[in-house]
C-alpha cells in the first residue's frame, strides 16, 4: 500500500501540486497550490512530501492533522484535514457536501502508478471523497482506535 505522507529520504527539490482546498469562511471549496518536497525517484513507496501544514490554519499546534486515502468509484483522493470542535462550522463544506464540519480540508487527486496528478479534476467525486473522510472519522472520533489510512466504502 501506498505510503500517505512523509518527508521523503534523500536528494530532493520543490515543486507544486493542485488540491481543493475547502476553507472556513468560504463558501466553495478553492484550487489551491500546494507546496511539495519531490525526492530524485518518486515511487509509491517514497512519494513527495505535500505540505499541508502551511495551508492549514489550525488554531493550536496540538491539532491533529488526519491523512486517509479514499476511493470513489475508479478514483483515488488523498483527503487531509483536522477537526477542532471550537472552530465555526465550516460553510465550504457544509454548502459540498451538507455535513457539518469543524475545521479544514484538502482533497488532492492521486494516480495508479504515480503518488499524486498535478491537476485536480472531477469536483464531484471530490466532495463524495470528502464526505466519507467526514462520515468515518465521526465514527472513530468518540472512540480510542486509530484513524483508518484508507476508506474503500
Amino acid at each position: 500500500m501506498p505510503v500517505l505522507r512523509k518527508r521523503p529520504v534523500g536528494p530532493t527539490s520543490r515543486g507544486t501540486i493542485e488540491a481543493y482546498h475547502y476553507q472556513q469562511l468560504r463558501h466553495r471549496k478553492k484550487i489551491v497550490r500546494l507546496n511539495t518536497i519531490v525526492p530524485a525517484v518518486e515511487t509509491l513507496s517514497n512519494p513527495r512530501y505535500v505540505n499541508v501544514e502551511e495551508l492549514f490554519d489550525t488554531p493550536r499546534r496540538s491539532v491533529k492533522i488526519h491523512d486517509c486515502r479514499v476511493v470513489v468509484g475508479a478514483d483515488m483522493y488523498l483527503v487531509t484535514g483536522y477537526w477542532y470542535r471550537y472552530c465555526d462550522i465550516n460553510r465550504s463544506v457544509k454548502t459540498s457536501t451538507g455535513l457539518t464540519w469543524r475545521g479544514e480540508l484538502t482533497v488532492i487527486k492521486t494516480g495508479r502508478f504515480i503518488p499524486y496528478l498535478k491537476r485536480v479534476s472531477r469536483p464531484y467525486q471530490a466532495d463524495i471523497a470528502a464526505a466519507k473522510f467526514i462520515r468515518k472519522h465521526k465514527l472513530f472520533s468518540g472512540t480510542r482506535k486509530r484513524f483508518p489510512t484508507m476508506i474503500t466504502s
